[in-house]
């Protein structure tokens, strides 16, 4: 699939055949589903990929199936969580098909990656050529670059005529956005769009909440450098990790876009179970010819974690998850200075760590 010159080069698998050749096959998937309602949960979901089961239960359900206690903690900024004090034990009838368990905390463990600083390029703030803005200035002050710098920049397709037709884009993201703000952005940065928005609910849908600055940066950047392609934001409830892991397996099951892309992100060390699911969901995604991405993170060399007790720490050195697994493009941030008359590229750095802020573009060991 991924050797040029080989005739099954990008012969990428359907959802179907996926399912037919390297999913559980449905006995042993609904085996697993018995399982699970025989121990006293009920199954909520289970998908055509037969990848994963969604299932509810009570702390008791959970404590008998899977040999754990679920506690009462308290998250930072979340309040009363519950959690499991010991790691999970899947049942030895279940272990050959079963890889891993999610949801037997609720913590709040994945954070966005939408920090903002203030830069001052050098060179006058102007539109540009070609009548298009290219830097957006608030009251005099440089705010940030618009969509037609990067393209600009970085010599995008877009400006050789390939704008995304026939493409889909998915964003993973804990938040809905007004259309008002998506036209707003789009009118101000003299964007044409073709393509169409849809959205998808996931689980619950979350609302319009602190987040939306995530989705509005992941959908407008996005949908303008694309500008004819589809966009599909898959709304999860929380930044949990079944949440997550259900917007991912649903863009997987329904095979409609071509890269999925999330800007949140825990420490890698901090979470192995969902580590576990989810660089299964991207080799699948792999199969298929989906493109998972994630953001590297804007906490430098730190990995940001919740600790047993629901406090949040930052680990030294550390990079943080899904970006870390081998099957997601990560994608890290820079300084990067335009000339606001051409558009040309003037300089780019390391986006370096700011000690004050805890800001910086993600990296470590």
């Amino acid at each position: 699939q991924s050797t040029p010159g080989s005739p099954l080069f990008r012969h990428y698998l359907t959802p179907a055949q996926f399912a037919a050749e390297f999913a559980p096959t449905p006995a042993s998937y609904m085996r697993i589903a018995r399982t699970l309602q025989a121990a006293g949960f009920r199954v909520t979901r289970i998908y055509g990929n037969r990848t994963m089961i969604d299932a509810s239960g009570t702390a008791a359900a959970a404590t008998g199936l899977f040999k754990t206690q679920i506690h009462r903690v308290v998250q930072s900024r979340h309040g009363i969580r519950y959690a499991n004090a010991t790691a999970a034990t899947i049942p030895a009838s279940l272990s050959s098909d079963v890889l891993t368990v999610a949801g037997l905390d609720n913590f709040v463990k994945m954070r966005t990656n939408s920090l903002v600083t203030h830069q001052h390029p050098t060179g006058s703030p102007g539109a540009g050529d070609s009548g298009a803005p290219i830097e957006r200035i608030v009251g005099g002050t440089f705010e940030g670059y618009y969509p037609t710098a990067y393209a600009k920049a970085y010599k995008f397709p877009n400006q050789l005529g390939f704008n995304g037709q026939g493409q889909s884009i998915g964003i993973v993201m804990d938040s809905d956005i007004p259309n008002s703000d998506l036209q707003s952005f789009w009118t101000a940065a003299r964007i044409n769009r073709t393509g169409k928005f849809h959205r998808i609910t996931v689980d619950t849908y979350p609302g319009v909440n602190v987040d939306e600055s995530e989705s509005a940066l992941d959908i407008e950047e996005s949908s303008s450098l694309a500008p004819a392609a589809d966009v599909d934001l898959y709304m999860i409830a929380d930044l949990g990790d079944p949440s997550v892991e259900d917007g991912y397996n649903l863009v997987l099951e329904q095979h409609a876009v071509d890269v999925v892309s999330s800007s949140f992100g825990t420490g890698e060390l901090d979470d192995i179970p969902f580590a576990v699911a989810t660089e299964n969901l991207a080799i699948q995604g792999a199969a298929e010819g989906i493109t998972f991405l994630a953001g590297a993170g804007d906490w430098g060399a730190y990995a940001p974690g919740v600790a047993e007790d629901g406090s949040l720490y930052y680990e030294p050195d550390g990079v943080i998850l899904p970006a870390a697994d081998p099957h997601f493009l990560a994608v890290g941030g820079t300084q990067l200075t335009i000339d606001p008359k051409t558009g040309a590229r003037v300089s780019e750095t390391a986006w370096n760590f700011d000690p004050t802020y805890m800001m910086g573009g993600g990296g470590g060991v």
